[in-house]
């Protein structure tokens, strides 16, 4: 898990329209008898007709490495940020999907190994968070890679590095454990997902440590709403958790109701204005939209999709019109 097998996987990253205006970006991967379908990987558009496919024309590589797996939206321009590991890149495109930029690993320290599934932003300072890992020295005196955030500015400049080595656990997890990253856009606090201690850790806008949560099995995708309750996507629960700011439970979202009885297993989770809140089942291969109390209300399976499915869904994002 947290690992992609670029020889195995076509990225597509599918863009989807709400009826009534509700949109959601959903990256994912296309695997049939473990060879790649379809041609380029791509950014596409779906209560969720589909609409269109945002192409990589413009980027400086393309097409899209098979490697695509992470999105998200940025609250202001409404600008959608890729991660692409394989290009050691982060590029962004605007809301028409005009590509207009790159964050890449230029400037990062030599201990720099990879970036990640998962990419956030701050409103009001404008940085950006990337999951990624790094290679350190352990107590053994022996290399070995950790996840890691990397930061950055709204013009793509390195800032630093959160390694995690101030919370009680001094990391954020072993090697290969995935950590996904989200901020709460009210008080700019950063929150990372730690699968490998089962906890999600919470810091200031400056990196200050502030607390965390507990008792999960393997958090991955995060969200917040206005109210500041975080939503957790426990992949090896099969379940999101809904917790306030201090960490108590509010509720369970399970996927009793979807079509095929659970989440599956719940990798990325995104709410839109109205509070819905929209989940991203790898196994399952489809994305689960419930409402803000946790009623489910609809599945999109990509079946519209020049390809046909979603393939396997790696993370999920919502733009201000509603757009998946």
């Amino acid at each position: 898990r947290g690992r992609v097998k670029a020889a195995r996987t076509s990225r597509r990253l599918h863009r989807l329209v709400h009826t009534p205006a509700l949109a959601t970006l959903v990256a994912c991967s296309l695997v049939v008898g473990g060879l790649a379908v379809g041609s380029s990987p791509a950014l596409a558009a779906f209560r969720h007709p589909y609409l269109s496919q945002l192409t990589e024309a413009g980027k400086p590589l393309k097409p899209f490495s098979e490697e695509v797996c992470g999105v998200t939206v940025d609250p202001k321009s409404q600008d959608v940020y890729v991660t692409d590991p394989a290009s050691k890149a982060i590029d962004v495109f605007s809301a028409a999907g005009k590509y207009l930029s790159r964050i890449t690993s230029k400037g990062l320290p030599k201990t720099f190994s990879a970036f990640g599934c998962s990419v956030a932003l701050n409103d009001t300072s404008g940085d950006v968070y990337v999951a990624g890992s790094a290679v350190v020295v352990n107590e053994s005196e022996e290399e070995e890679v950790l996840p890691v955030v990397y930061v950055f500015s709204s013009a793509g400049k390195y800032l630093s590095t959160m390694t995690g080595a101030n919370t009680p656990a001094e990391s954020f997890g072993e090697s290969g454990v995935a950590v996904y990253v989200a901020v709460d856009q009210a008080s700019g606090d950063i929150y990372v997902s730690d699968g490998g201690h089962g906890v999600v850790d919470r810091f200031d806008s400056e990196g200050k440590y502030l607390s965390r949560i507990e008792g999960l099995t393997t958090p991955e995708g995060l969200a917040l709403d206005s109210s500041g309750n975080v939503y957790v996507a426990d992949a090896g629960k099969g379940v999101v958790d809904v917790l306030n700011s201090k960490g108590e439970p509010v509720r369970e979202i399970t996927g009793a109701e979807v079509p095929g009885g659970s989440l599956g297993t719940p990798v990325d989770v995104a709410l839109d204005t109205a509070g819905h809140v929209y989940v991203a089942d790898k196994s399952g291969r489809v994305v689960d939209e419930f409402d803000a109390a946790g009623a489910y209300l609809d599945q999109t399976t990509g079946a519209e999709t020049p390809s046909g499915s979603l393939g396997d869904p790696t993370a999920v994002a919502v733009n201000g019109a509603g757009d998946l």
